[in-house]
């Protein structure tokens, strides 16, 4: 191997080491139950309680590696949905459009692919 090592994302033995800026793929979880709106920040997940009514969560602006989850805290959903909104002119699932939950008990990861089909839920 030739050139500096101190940069260099893999072990002697070819395992790759974690690099610290890499936070793409991981979900903090605010442990806080939700009843009302939620605006959403990239990183972290949310618990919704949506026994009182329907409930929103506003994404953030994204950028590509962006991931936000949602988890219908109470299993309501399917009698009082879960809006999740796209920030500005931002796609879900290649729509700009809102993703409605509505399957009790479902919790749903989303990460932002690219300007084209923007937050594709990869779980849920």
């Amino acid at each position: 191997m030739s050139g500096s090592v101190g940069n260099n994302p893999y072990r002697a033995s070819g395992v790759v080491a974690s690099l610290a800026t890499a936070r793409e793929g991981t979900v903090d979880w605010d442990t806080s139950i939700h009843t009302g709106t939620v605006t959403a920040a990239s990183g972290s997940g949310y618990f919704v309680n949506t026994t009182s009514g329907g409930i929103t969560v506003n994404l953030p602006a994204a950028a590509v590696g962006s991931i936000v989850a949602v988890s219908d805290y109470a299993s309501t959903a399917a009698s009082n949905n879960i809006t999740v909104t796209p920030n500005g002119s931002d796609k879900i699932n290649g729509t700009n459009d809102d993703y409605t939950i509505s399957t009790a008990g479902l919790a749903v990861t989303l990460v932002y692919a690219d300007a084209t089909r923007g937050w594709k839920s990869v779980t849920g």
